[in-house]
């Protein structure tokens, strides 16, 4: 771990020669790589933080703080969050303990991401992406939100990340109202054009479908099924390998739809290019879906 061994100038090299890769395997971009790698060194922090807080490797990473970097704000911008989100975790109405130390550190989160804006070249997407999610979980200024992502779309153009992230957000069980994430997703798409457009509010839908209400009507308003068909077809144009995006879609085919033309589609795209099943449709209340994904790829490979 490059962390533990305080590898900070080889991790710093590393995030840069992956910046400049266009293409990698298994559905990753080179951005949502980058912000895996900090979320995981961030969440290495964090624990290091609540567990060795005088230990030696605390130290080295305040003292690469220390030193400046843009990265280094970053991540720490990004443990911060995750501490908030601890404390949030933790909170009752009875103790105020939690929330205070949740306010405490999605303070510090916001300053020492702003300070890694204030350099060049900007800041790598997560810092879009949790900086807007503080914004939302705080003070909830949509028009601020407005701003961060289309910065983030200019500047990261091909990412569903913040867009996502504010979907959620706006979810009723959230900080939203019934539809408002669907309405949410309609207006991200309308920052592209032709086909990139419906692409972009394909897998934005697909991935609120483990999270909306599918007996709500309201929740469902805004529904695009005609742009989800159009966004559909692009990605099998494209050959789309979109991580757990379409799964999700062929179960929104299946349980909300009722359109089995369009789920048998999906499947056969997933086994010819992603046949792993994502585990959140083994699992929980989503177990149901497995017995059914068996027997439909079982079916396929029978073709």
């Amino acid at each position: 771990d490059w962390v533990d061994q305080q590898k900070f100038a080889e991790l710093e090299q590393l995030l840069a020669i992956i910046q400049s890769q266009n293409r990698l395997g298994f559905g990753l971009t080179a951005e949502s790589l980058r912000s895996n790698i900090i979320q995981e060194m961030a969440k290495r922090w964090t624990y290091l933080h609540d567990n060795e807080p005088d230990g030696e490797l605390v130290k080295g990473l305040e003292q690469w703080r220390e030193e400046g970097s843009q990265l280094s704000m970053v991540v720490n911008g990004v443990r911060h969050y995750r501490h908030a989100r601890n404390a949030r975790g933790r909170s009752s109405n009875a103790d105020q303990k939690p929330w205070s130390k949740y306010a405490r550190h999605i303070d510090l989160c916001k300053a020492e991401l702003d300070k890694a804006f204030a350099m060049l070249p900007p800041p790598p997407l997560v810092a879009f992406d949790v900086r807007i999610r503080g914004l939302l979980e705080s003070s909830g200024e949509l028009d601020q939100v407005d701003d961060w992502c289309r910065q983030a779309t200019q500047l990261y153009p091909t990412e569903l990340k913040p867009h996502s992230s504010v979907c959620f957000q706006l979810l009723p069980q959230f900080s939203g109202e019934y539809g408002d994430s669907l309405s949410f997703a309609l207006s991200v798409s309308k920052m592209f054009a032709g086909a990139e457009a419906d692409y972009k509010y394909m897998r934005l839908t697909a991935q609120l479908t483990r999270a909306l209400d599918f007996r709500n009507r309201i929740q469902w308003r805004s529904y695009d099924t005609n742009r989800i068909r159009r966004g559909l077809e692009e990605a099998f144009r494209r050959g789309a390998n979109t991580g757990d995006d379409l799964w999700f879609l062929w179960m929104q085919f299946h349980q909300r739809t009722s359109d089995f033309e369009a789920a048998a589609q999906v499947l056969e795209h997933l086994m010819a290019n992603r046949a792993a099943t994502p585990k959140i449709l083994t699992e929980g209340d989503f177990a149901q879906f497995g017995p059914l994904v068996r027997s439909h790829c079982q079916w396929i490979r029978s073709q």
